[in-house]
């Protein structure tokens, strides 16, 4: 991982990849992170790598946002779903609105939602 292009603005972690392929972990998440990565899909295969066996990646970003500090908009849920398929077996995913929660394939009538979060099995 590495720093945001966004000046001045302050990342959680710096840390490079291959710096801690040689640990596994139960759960890695990546918050409204995938918009900010030039390449996301050499993001995701090196965050799969990262994930034990029996362990999960979480993954959320904003939908239909573009700032000078995004690489992409992802434009509806079905994309960003589409472009995470390299973290492997889809388990859940949620649209996230601005007052809940919604599980994906329990959506009747509800629209527009500011993100969405997804649960993956590797």
């Amino acid at each position: 991982m590495s720093q945001d292009p966004a000046p001045n603005q302050p990342v959680d972690v710096t840390i490079p990849f291959h710096t801690i392929r040689t640990h596994k972990f139960g759960v890695v998440s990546a918050f409204h992170v995938i918009e900010h990565v030039p390449c996301y899909v050499n993001f995701l295969k090196d965050m799969k790598g990262l994930v034990e066996a029996g362990g999960y990646a979480v993954v959320s970003t904003p939908l239909k946002v573009q700032t000078e500090y995004h690489y992409r908009a992802f434009a509806k849920g079905s994309h960003v779903l589409n472009s995470l398929i390299a973290l492997g077996n889809l388990i859940a995913s949620f649209d996230i609105h601005e007052d809940r929660f919604v599980r994906t394939d329990a959506m009747a009538g509800i629209t527009d939602p500011k993100s969405i979060l997804s649960i993956w099995k590797p």
